[in-house]
């Protein structure tokens, strides 16, 4: 869509205002009830928050307790900030820029299906690093090829949100589905903690995985249903 900033954006919105009795009220309205109204009459508000509360289940649950897995098995804190920080980051970014690249003219939920479930059988890196023990090779690989995935996927979910939204009220509706989905992230966050107090690292690594998968094949449903509708019409 047109970025939210466009020339003819600014003056629909100005002439919009002009048509409230009072300026403050035509802004509370055009801020909230407006994008508000907008996001449910489109009629695929379910489709998106299904998406939020499905997309990376299993590595919103598992991704807040490697630092203390890592650390059970022998790692120090240098060896985290180097594998997990520095060469993890650097794999985030190219993983970022090689989506962007291939993502760009396909249908950004099924792109945000596929990634999702290649990332997610990234995440069985640590339920084999439980199994090995400690190991730089296991570090740096699993910290690569997660983090690699994960910036894919970051990328091909953003560009989802972002298409999903109204031109002339992107900005609040963007902000807003971005909020429910750091929500969404916490609260899988708690989860995990829990899970990982009472379970072992493999059957935690293992729980976490298998959420991941049944969450992504659901979305690749969604994704193939929404297609299918398209072309249907």
């Amino acid at each position: 869509p047109e970025p939210y900033k466009s020339s003819e954006t600014l003056a629909v919105k100005k002439k919009r205002l002009a048509e409230y009795p009072k300026k403050w009220l035509g802004v509370v309205h055009e801020t909230f009830v407006q994008p508000f109204r907008s996001f449910i009459s489109a009629g695929n508000w379910q489709m998106l928050l299904s998406v939020i509360i499905l997309f990376k289940a299993g590595d919103h649950i598992a991704k807040p307790m490697e630092g203390p897995f890592y650390l059970d098995l022998g790692f120090n804190k240098k060896d985290l900030a180097i594998a997990a920080k520095t060469f993890g980051f650097a794999a985030t970014i190219l993983g970022a820029f090689l989506a962007g690249r291939l993502i760009k003219n396909e249908n950004p939920l099924y792109s945000v299906a596929i990634l999702g479930l290649i990332h997610t059988c990234s995440e069985l890196g640590c339920f084999i690093h439980c199994l090995v023990g400690k190991s730089y090779i296991m570090l740096y690989l699993t910290s690569g090829t997660s983090n690699f995935t994960g910036g894919m996927l970051i990328t091909a979910f953003i560009s989802l949100l972002w298409k999903s939204c109204d031109t002339h009220y992107a900005t609040v509706q963007y902000a807003f589905l971005w909020s429910v989905s750091s929500i969404i992230t916490k609260l899988y966050a708690c989860c995990g903690g829990i899970f990982a107090s009472y379970l072992s690292w493999p059957e935690f690594f293992a729980s976490a995985c298998i959420t991941g998968i049944i969450a992504t094949c659901t979305l690749l449903v969604l994704a193939l249903k929404a297609l299918g509708s398209v072309h249907k019409a």
